[in-house]
């Protein structure tokens, strides 16, 4: 499909090297974004809305972000192909700064808008409707955007361009994104263990939801063995936390929204290949190793869902446990 597209958009396309055959693969590849990335903000626009589910409008309105960026790359490549003249010595590739500017001022207004919208529904909430077919469309996302990273990714290779693999990354982050829900609501019907790193979180999941799929919550944080290996070794409780969850012979999540050392310790266990949970929930909060413990789990090869930058907390990821348990078992609360 990817070299269908290529050799029948794309004249001349061995000739990389060439400005004008560049600009036919950015073409290309921006046009494929808008449609795909419209096609599923519709698709998703109608399902939040017929639901009343504010997390899929947000992903709809994410995709519409989406879209917006492949225009960016379209103009950019249009205009990086003009030539310098006279008023612009340079040539004219600073405009795609420009066009950023501008749709990044679009992404904030909307996200206002969503973040009014589940002010209002946390104030005057309504029933959410879960359907099978809320799942399908979840399903033909991932599938899209996973054609779309690796279309990208393709092109992006072909012409050498950073803008393209970073496109590509782009689509690939909502491949995990959105496929970490699914993940997760999986692993909570199948009676999964929730470990946290604090007891905050613990106490804000709803544990008599999880009960009822034969799942529990645990956090090792208080216990007296932990507090005084963590001691002997010179570690955080944190880190030995997570040790002692990966010798858990179950299905796991991690909820962890506090300590940063957590969240560092758990990927090195990946990388080990002493831990493989269906889920981590990243959102520490504060200063110290926050962002870079983030980011550091955006690397790994696991469903994730991440705060990222400095906000977060354990209300935040209890709070995201809540919301997939309410999801799986059809909104109960009991």
């Amino acid at each position: 499909m990817i070299e269908f597209l290529i050799r029948r958009f794309v004249p001349d396309w061995q000739q990389v090297q060439r400005t004008d055959v560049r600009e036919r693969y950015g073409t290309l590849a921006a046009a494929v974004g808008i449609l795909s990335n419209i096609f599923l903000c519709i698709i998703k626009g109608l399902i939040g809305l017929f639901s009343g589910s504010i997390a899929v409008t947000a992903d709809a309105v994410n995709n519409l972000s989406d879209a917006g960026s492949s225009v960016i790359t379209l103009l950019a490549f249009k205009i990086a192909g003009k030539p310098a003249d006279e008023e612009h010595p340079y040539g004219h590739a600073r405009m795609e700064y420009i066009s950023g500017m501008a749709v990044s001022f679009i992404i904030i207004l909307l996200g206002l808008e969503l973040m009014g919208s589940s002010f209002e529904k946390i104030l005057h909430p309504e029933e959410v409707g879960v359907s099978a077919l809320t799942y399908l469309v979840l399903i033909v996302s991932i599938a899209v955007k996973l054609w779309q990273g690796m279309f990208n990714r393709s092109l992006g290779k072909r012409i050498s361009s950073e803008a393209l693999q970073a496109t590509a990354a782009d689509s690939l982050n909502d491949v995990f994104s959105t496929g970490a829900v699914e993940k997760g609501i999986a692993a909570m019907k199948g009676g999964c263990t929730i470990v946290t790193d604090t007891q905050m979180a613990r106490s804000g999941i709803n544990k008599r939801v999880l009960e009822k799929f034969g799942g529990e919550v645990l956090c090792f944080m208080s216990d007296p063995d932990v507090a005084t290996e963590a001691k002997e070794r010179g570690v955080t409780r944190a880190a030995v936390s997570m040790e002692r969850a990966a010798k858990l012979d179950r299905t796991l999540i991690l909820a962890l929204g506090n300590a940063p050392t957590a969240l560092v310790r758990a990927c090195e266990l990946l990388e080990e290949g002493a831990m493989k949970p269906a889920l981590i929930i990243g959102a520490p909060v504060g200063f110290v190793n926050v962002v870079e413990s983030k980011e550091l789990l955006l690397t790994q090869d696991v469903p994730h869902i991440v705060a990222r930058g400095r906000k977060g907390g354990s209300n935040v990821a209890a709070a995201i446990c809540n919301a997939m348990l309410y999801l799986a078992s059809g909104d109960a609360r009991e």
